[in-house]
């Protein structure tokens, strides 16, 4: 299910990059498919919607409690 959402928003986020919203729900999908391969996803796709409105409360959040999980708590407070 999560699989199909992340691809669905791939493409929805290849004619529309500047979406913040989609690149924080693809970060949502690939988190929520877990492993290893699909956090780092979700982590970079959290960082993109960072970099397109720094003031994204849901992806400073989801970032957090990722890097909180990982035992980053440094990282966890940024």
């Amino acid at each position: 299910m999560y699989g199909r959402a992340a691809s669905a928003l791939e493409r929805y986020i290849e004619r529309y990059p500047d979406e913040t919203e989609s690149w924080y729900l693809l970060g949502e999908a690939n988190r929520q498919q877990g492993g290893a391969e699909h956090e780092k996803k979700a982590e970079e796709s959290y960082l993109k919607a960072l970099s397109i409105d720094a003031d994204h409360a849901n992806s400073h959040k989801m970032l957090g409690i990722m890097r909180l999980k990982a035992g980053d708590k440094a990282a966890a407070r940024e």
